[in-house]
């Protein structure tokens, strides 16, 4: 049985189809003619209809068939243009999809999508014709975004133009440029998966590489840089070559700098330039590197460090300045023993080739200084204090206490002399801590004294009081008050001269107390003798006790007045009021019982001397 082609089948089915319609304008069969696709240029069979009023003018339903008899497009016309959905197709079976979209009276609209079957290109891509330009969308086989971008149509093919964006299978930027002509042209650049700037490309309008293409770190940074011209390799620039051009900008830099500082141009810089030769970079190892990395590290701690530096420099030069005119013409020998050691390390400060060793040094420099300073500082004010307390000394001393003076003035004076006389401040401190103490001390003790001394000249009062009231304890004290008096008056040393000062100025304070006792005693007798008197001189039952108590008060006064030491006089005192108490009580008693009395109480020598106790009735009758 033969096989009946496709092409025929279809006919069928495409005549049935319209045979059922009631568009007036269709013939009742369609036309089938061969002729050429004007999109691919092949040969196909076509199927359509036309308007019965123009049979040239294609309408309705159309269908192509290639010499196989196998579909390759379908759509539809209005009146001779193209209108509605149309699809193309592959060749080869199964009937593989090539495009679908929509035409408006021959005029592409909307988003037309184009399938390949070709190993190694997108599954599909997508044109939308509503933008001007055209923008068209290509797709990975998994279905995400390949590219987006503008292009241009030329016949059938699609040519890039304008900004595009590039798009991993994960959906993630992989680059972005510009398209000339279907062309990558100006900078392109592209990124890593995280995002990260990978590299910049330069191409001509022939989309070939023709300038720098960069690479970067992923920290933003440029690590190669390759030149191309025409698309041919010219030279690279990377990590080495950006190193020795760094290189040699900061030997120019520090070279310049350090014209100020020969000793470690000569040095340190001169030895950082001459190690320079010995990395290249055309040898690309990381060994090399490393020793331009080093010989960078030192250069930017060089200029990076040369403000610091000269800023350290002026001070030390202002500080050995200051500290020598504040102190070398005023402490002679031991300025120069003190300051021996920084004189030293100034020289080793400006001898030192190295950067970093000479800021070191020149810190240590700076803080001894400031010991140093600091030092004279201390030694000044330990200066002044023994001037000042010479000085006290001497103003106590010299007019008044010439004895002492002499001895003990002379003394310490020598002491300071030899103070002064020493070459180091260490020496003097030592000395200082000694001999200040004891300046001090003979200071105060040299003002106690001539306190003590005015204290001594107020306190001879009280003994013209004695001796204008009490002569007998006035004739009684006087000696023992010169000798005491004579005694401090007499001492060579100052801690003697304290000690019997201060033992007269006890004495004094003694009989000024009892001097206040004895008067107030004087007072007392007084008033009791004038109670008596009240008491007995009008009582005649009483007459014989008051004639023998008179006679006894007489006896009490004379005593009381003859005594010569104050605390014997107090005594006498005592037992004189008692013994006018004594004939209060007794008034109009036994006369026998008062002399028993009397006997009892009077216990001094002297009253027993002058009332006669053996006498069993010293009275008089």
């Amino acid at each position: 049985m033969k096989r009946i082609p496709i092409f025929l089948i279809l006919i069928i089915a495409f005549v049935s189809g319209f045979a059922q319609s009631d568009i007036p304008d269709l013939p009742t069969s369609p036309k089938a003619v061969i002729g050429t696709d004007a999109e691919t240029g092949q040969q196909v069979k076509e199927l359509y209809y036309v308007l019965k009023a123009n049979p040239a003018i294609k309408h309705s339903e159309y269908r192509a068939f290639n010499l196989s008899d196998s579909l390759v497009k379908q759509g539809f016309y209005d009146k001779g243009k193209m209108h509605s959905t149309w699809m193309a197709y592959y060749n080869s079976e199964p009937y593989n999809l090539m495009y679908k979209g929509n035409y408006n009276q021959d005029a592409k609209v909307g988003v037309w999508t184009y399938y390949y079957n070709s190993p190694g290109k997108a599954k599909k891509e997508e044109i939308n014709y509503n933008t001007s330009p055209l923008e068209q969308t290509k797709f990975h086989r998994n279905g995400s975004i390949e590219g987006r971008g503008t292009v241009t149509q030329q016949g059938n093919k699609f040519i890039e133009t304008g900004k595009w964006t590039l798009y991993s299978t994960a959906g993630k930027i992989e680059a972005e440029g510009t398209f000339a002509g279907g062309n990558k042209t100006g900078e392109w650049t592209s990124y890593d998966a995280s995002g990260n700037k990978k590299m910049i490309e330069t191409y001509n309008n022939s989309g070939v590489l023709d300038g720098p293409k960069k690479f970067f770190t992923p920290a933003g940074d440029v690590d190669k840089t390759e030149f191309y011209i025409a698309g041919k390799l010219d030279r690279i620039e990377d990590k080495f070559t950006f190193l020795a051009e760094e290189l040699d900008k900061l030997s120019k830099n520090a070279n310049e700098q350090y014209k100020t500082f020969p000793v470690i141009l000569s040095g340190e810089i001169a030895e950082i330039n001459a190690s320079i030769k010995n990395y290249s970079k055309e040898t690309r190892t990381p060994e090399n590197l490393k020793i331009g990395e080093n010989l960078r590290d030192r250069f930017l701690f060089a200029t990076n460090n040369f403000a610091k530096l000269t800023e350290l420099n002026q001070s030390i030069t202002a500080s050995f300045a200051a500290i020598e005119s504040k102190y070398k013409n005023f402490h002679g020998d031991v300025f120069e023993s003190e300051m021996a050691a920084n004189y030293k390390a100034k020289k080793e400060f400006e001898s030192v080739s190295s950067v970093k060793l000479k800021l070191e040094k020149g810190e240590l420099l700076i803080n001894s200084i400031k010991v140093t300073d600091k030092r004279f500082v201390d030694l000044d004010a330990n200066k002044k204090k023994i001037y000042e307390k010479l000085a006290e000394i001497e103003k106590y001393l010299k007019t008044d206490y010439p004895k002492i003076y002499n001895t003990e003035y002379t003394k310490i004076k020598l002491k300071s002399d030899s103070y002064f006389m020493l070459k180091t401040i260490d020496e003097k401190n030592i000395a200082a801590n000694l001999l200040i103490p004891e300046l001090e001390t003979m200071a105060n003790e040299s003002a106690k004294i001539k306190q003590l001394d005015g204290e001594l000249n107020n306190s001879s009062q009280i003994m013209d009081l004695y001796k204008n009231t009490y002569i007998p304890i006035y004739t009684n004290l006087a000696p023992l008050y010169d000798a005491a008096i004579k005694k401090f008056n007499g001492s060579m040393d100052i801690s003697a001269k304290l000690a019997d000062g201060a033992s007269v100025m006890g004495y004094l304070k003694k009989i000024e107390v009892d001097f206040q006792s004895i008067n107030n005693q004087v007072v007392a007798i007084k008033n009791k003798k004038l109670e008596f008197e009240n008491a007995f001189k009008e009582d005649k039952e009483n007459k014989y006790i008051y004639k023998r108590a008179g006679r006894l008060i007489e006896v009490y006064e004379e005593a009381y007045g003859l005594q010569q030491i104050t605390t014997r006089k107090l005594s006498v005192g005592k037992e004189f009021i008692a013994m006018i108490d004594l004939f209060l009580g007794y008034k109009g008693k036994d006369n026998f019982e008062l002399n028993e009395k009397l006997k009892e109480m009077v216990t001094t020598q002297e009253m027993k001397d002058a009332f006669g106790i053996k006498n069993p009735y010293p009275f008089p009758e």
